[in-house]
């Protein structure tokens, strides 16, 4: 269904039952939230820690942006 586009490689996880960009879509997430949920479905089959990271920072923004809180 998912298909390499200009050498980008998709995310498919099988394991999850539901590919990241089909729930986003779905759940109507803005950006932010597609690469929280996108970062935090992955990070066991893929980069670990460092896909945590990422969700974090996404979090992050997320305060900062819609919530009008600092994270610093």
């Amino acid at each position: 269904r998912f298909r390499n586009v200009t050498g980008v490689q998709t995310c498919a996880l099988p394991i999850l039952g539901i590919q990241p960009v089909l729930y986003i879509q779905a759940n109507d997430l803005d950006y932010l939230q597609g690469n929280v949920v996108k970062y935090i479905s992955r990070h066991k089959v893929k980069n670990g820690a460092e896909d945590i990271r990422k969700a974090i920072h996404y979090c992050q923004l997320i305060l900062e942006m819609q919530y009008d809180e600092s994270t610093t």
